[in-house]
C-alpha cells in the first residue's frame, strides 16, 4: 500500500507527501484514549479496536512498501555504478 492509498482509505487530512510516522502514532494514541473513555462508559469497544488495528496494519504495509522501494533503488544505483 502506498501513502496515497493509505491517506485515501483512512481519510487522512494530510497529503501523502506530508503524512509522517509521528502523525500516524499520534492518531493511534488518540484512538487509544478514545477507547479508554468508551470502556469507562461501559461501551463495546471491539469494533473500535478492530478499526485501530486495521489502521496500524495498513501503515505497516506502507512502511514495508517504502522500505522495499528504497532497497530496490539502492541496488539499482549500485548496479549503475559498475558501468
Amino acid at each position: 500500500m502506498t501513502r496515497a492509498e493509505f491517506c485515501e482509505k483512512h481519510k487522512e487530512m494530510y497529503s501523502e507527501d506530508l503524512l509522517r510516522t509521528n502523525d500516524v502514532l499520534m492518531r493511534v494514541a488518540s484512538n487509544l484514549s478514545d477507547t479508554q473513555e468508551m470502556i469507562e462508559r461501559g461501551m463495546d469497544v471491539n469494533q473500535h479496536l478492530n478499526e485501530v488495528k486495521k489502521y496500524i496494519f495498513d501503515f505497516m504495509s506502507v512502511l514495508r512498501t517504502e522500505e522495499m522501494y528504497e532497497r530496490e533503488m539502492k541496488e539499482f544505483r549500485e548496479h549503475l555504478g559498475k558501468f
